[in-house]
């Protein structure tokens, strides 16, 4: 076998016993090449240039190639034995090495353990625990409430100073204690378990008991409209009205403190008020970032493109209504948006030709209700908005909002405290409150439709006799009309007239406004033409022109005083006479060349001309 280089590691020395025999061996062998080398011999023809230990080896025969070969023999048993101790020392060396290796695995296996111990201990030294937070007594007292056994054990850590034992003593105490404490509070929440169980079934006794009382309410309710007994509905007021928006809460105490005051006296006066709606229907929220709210307490969009028609006429769940016993009940609606209070009528017995809005309409001169009385209105939805009351579900009185609290500006000059709850005199004093007011103006009112529903029923009547005007020069000229009272709007009501004078018929459009007699109504002569024939055109239009202008521009007092008896409800009557006059002078006129008659002062002259 080749020699190891001499970089690797050095080999382990041969056994002194082995290597003897080695080197003996050896030694033999090389003087028997000695002698064989020097014994002659005939060299065979093929190994004649051989090697001498070659050639002792062939010659077997000789002492020498015996000799050889047992010293060959010793030779080869000697590396079997080398053989057999290199094995046996390979096997205690791998032996030796599954000890170290296991060895080394427990090694390893400490200093996983030891890492590990390592890493908890560092755990524990980090850890918060929560009984540094735990409210717990201190060791006098721990010393003072505790049992003999912990007491004991407690004093005994104090003098080790053994702040470890000394913990856990307070800590078994404080556990101990809770324990106790929690016994005794499972036992109250039991007991109070047990009282609401009670409370709920007491409860249930009391709801049915409520619903008994509430039937017994309702069963009274007859009577209590008999005897004037208010109780029932007044609470249902006050729980509703809580809810209600500023504007008609102000409206609600006002009302309610005249009905309570000494003014409400006259029979008209004897007004009653209800909260209409469901409260659960009234949402409640906080003010939005694109909503303002000013000082009347209403909702305004800043944003005109957040604000959309149908939004801008949101109307509040609940509403007020407010009765007058045999005129109407006013029904006041809050459109949130617009800020604004509308009125929706409802007359207590329908008076014939006569719309319900009617009633509240002209109370203040110029007060139709038909226009915001909020001025900035106008540049909503980009200037385009137009107050609807179809829409808005009333109309927009001057009168009502002043009455909810609302300081928008009067078109008339009444003259009313800051406050707008009573009118002042002349030097200042109240004189008497607004509501009053407006209740006396609504009773006057009411009278007034019925005359004016009688008169235009008298008007319906065919070949109806119109009175004589006091200051004319001659006597009526003869004439005959025919009126139709058109269904009535909620704005105005419309009346197609016939008017027959000297053979020739005129067609006539009349429109009473909603603040009739306050306001005149108005004419429009649209046709023309011969009894008989087919109506056209006026032919002079200039002239009639100037005839509607008489009528429709005429001061009230004006056309009152030619008449006597005069009544504001029969202004229309008188608005035929002189309509008639000025026909008979139109149908007389010669040309269209002429000169103009004067329509103007046909009836005559008075003092007040």
């Amino acid at each position: 076998m080749p020699i190891a280089p001499a970089t690797t590691a050095p080999a382990r020395p041969l056994p002194a016993e082995y290597r003897e025999s080695v080197d003996t061996v050896c030694q033999r062998l090389r003087e028997l090449a000695v002698q064989a080398a020097l014994q002659p011999a005939p060299a065979p023809p093929e190994a004649a240039d051989s090697d001498p230990i070659a050639q002792l080896l062939l010659d077997t025969d000789s002492d020498l190639g015996l000799s050889s070969s047992t010293l060959f023999l010793e030779l080869e048993q000697t590396n079997r034995a080398l053989t057999s101790h290199t094995k046996h020392l390979r096997d205690i060396n791998s032996e030796r090495r599954k000890a170290m290796d296991d060895t080394y695995l427990a090694l390893q296996n400490l200093n996983y353990e030891r890492t590990h111990y390592r890493r908890e201990i560092a755990k524990c030294d980090a850890l918060e625990t929560v009984f540094q937070d735990v409210a717990m007594r201190s060791v006098d007292e721990l010393a003072e409430l505790a049992g003999d056994d912990l007491r004991a054990r407690a004093a005994a850590a104090v003098a080790q100073a053994d702040a470890h034992r000394l913990m856990l003593c307070r800590l078994e105490f404080e556990l101990a204690e809770r324990k106790r404490l929690a016994a005794i509070l499972a036992k109250h929440k039991e007991d109070r378990n047990a009282r609401e169980r009670r409370n709920k079934a007491l409860a249930k006794e009391l709801e049915a008991m409520d619903a008994d009382i509430s039937g017994l309410l309702e069963a009274t309710l007859p009577l209590q409209e008999k005897y004037g007994i208010t109780i029932t509905r007044q609470r249902a007021n006050i729980d509703k009205a809580q809810y209600l928006p500023p504007p008609l809460f102000v409206l609600y105490k006002h009302v309610v403190g005249y009905i309570e005051s000494n003014e409400a006296t006259a029979e008209h006066h004897r007004i009653s008020v209800d909260v209409a709606g469901e409260a659960s229907a009234v949402e409640i929220k906080p003010r939005s970032s694109g909503v303002v709210s000013d000082e009347t307490g209403h909702e305004s969009h800043h944003a005109q493109g957040e604000a959309t028609l149908e939004s801008l006429y949101e109307l509040h769940p609940l509403s007020l209504v407010v009765t007058i016993p045999d005129v109407a009940s006013l029904t006041f609606k809050f459109a949130t948006a617009l800020g604004l209070v509308v009125v929706d009528t409802a007359l207590a017995t329908p008076i014939e030709h006569i719309p319900p809005t009617f009633l509240a309409c002209g109370l203040l001169p110029g007060d139709d209700g038909q226009t915001s009385p909020n001025q900035a209105h106008q540049f909503l939805l980009q200037g385009r908005f137009v107050f609807d009351h179809a829409r808005a579900g009333g109309f927009a009185f001057q009168w009502a909002q002043a009455l909810a609290g609302l300081n928008y500006p009067l078109s008339s000059e009444l003259n009313t405290s800051e406050s707008r709850l009573w009118l002042l005199s002349e030097s200042g004093r109240p004189v008497r409150p607004v509501l009053k007011h407006i209740l006396e103006q609504l009773a006057a009112r009411h009278a007034a439709l019925q005359q004016t529903s009688a008169v235009l029923s008298e008007l319906a009547v065919a070949g109806v006799q119109l009175p004589k005007p006091k200051t004319a020069a001659q006597h009526l000229p003869a004439h005959k009309i025919i009126l139709k009272v058109l269904p009535p709007e909620p704005e105005r009501v419309g009346m197609d007239a016939i008017v027959d004078i000297k053979n020739v018929r005129f067609l006539v459009d009349a429109t009473l406004p909603a603040a009739y007699p306050d306001m005149r109504c108005t004419f429009k002569i649209t046709k023309e033409g011969r009894i008989g024939a087919r109506p056209e055109e006026p032919r002079m239009p200039s002239h009639i022109e100037a005839i509607e202008s008489s009528l429709n521009e005429i001061p009230l007092h004006v056309l009152l005083s030619h008449f006597a008896p005069s009544s504001p409800t029969h202004l229309v009557v008188y608005m035929l006479v002189k309509l008639v006059c000025a026909l008979e002078m139109y149908i007389d006129a010669p040309s269209v060349d002429a000169p103009m008659p004067d329509y103007a002062g046909i009836l005559g002259s008075t003092s007040t001309d």
